[in-house]
């Protein structure tokens, strides 16, 4: 039953990837705003997300980078935690995954997240 639940996520994932390909976040008033932006003028870890990965599912990674820096370089460690869950649960293991996030990483990324929502507000 676990891998029914896994095989409509992923194809929620993919449905909700082709609508962020050929909906333009800039352009469109589908996608939410950023609430954070809203009250306060600046911008969130998250600002510029959206634009970012309609970006990057069109080949535009300069102009990825530029919407969302800290996406752009996390994307990889992403990936990689996503292809190792998908292999657990495609070789019937679960979702448990070698690809683990330990106390430590999970520091680093938090301290990463707060630097960059500093500094992109700072300059």
């Amino acid at each position: 039953m676990k891998n029914v639940y896994y095989t409509l996520a992923a194809i929620l994932l993919l449905m909700l990837a082709g609508v962020f390909y050929y909906v333009d976040p800039a352009t469109s008033d589908l996608y939410p705003s950023c609430l954070f932006h809203k009250f306060t003028g600046l911008q969130c870890p998250g600002c510029g997300s959206q634009r970012a990965i309609h970006a990057i599912l069109n080949g535009r990674f300069s102009e990825a980078a530029h919407d969302n820096l800290l996406l752009v370089i996390s994307l990889p460690f992403l990936l990689a935690y996503i292809g190792s869950t998908a292999r657990g649960i495609l070789m019937a293991k679960g979702p448990g995954t070698p690809f683990q996030f330990n106390l430590t990483m999970r520091l680093i990324a938090g301290a990463a997240i707060i630097a960059f929502w500093v500094i992109r507000n700072i300059y």
